[in-house]
């Protein structure tokens, strides 16, 4: 139980880092733009990190993601 506890802790923190990358990229943009129009202006290294998280955040089962990446 305290692993899986861990485990939601972790992918909370990853899904607010996420949702505040996106969040810093809309606030550029005119009112109406979308994710697609945030990503096309990121830098590199931003668009490596959302890159590194989209698949962590939309998992279907997040737990089992991690199991299978726990390196990540």
């Amino acid at each position: 139980m305290r692993r899986e506890a861990d485990w939601l802790r972790e992918i909370d923190a990853k899904r607010e880092v996420f949702v505040d990358l996106v969040l810093k990229y809309l606030a550029m943009l005119p009112e109406g733009s979308v994710v697609g129009d945030a990503v096309a202006i990121m830098t590199d290294e931003d668009y490596a990190e959302y890159e590194r998280l989209l698949p962590i955040v939309t998992a279907e089962d997040t737990l089992e993601y991690l199991a299978e990446h726990a390196e990540d």
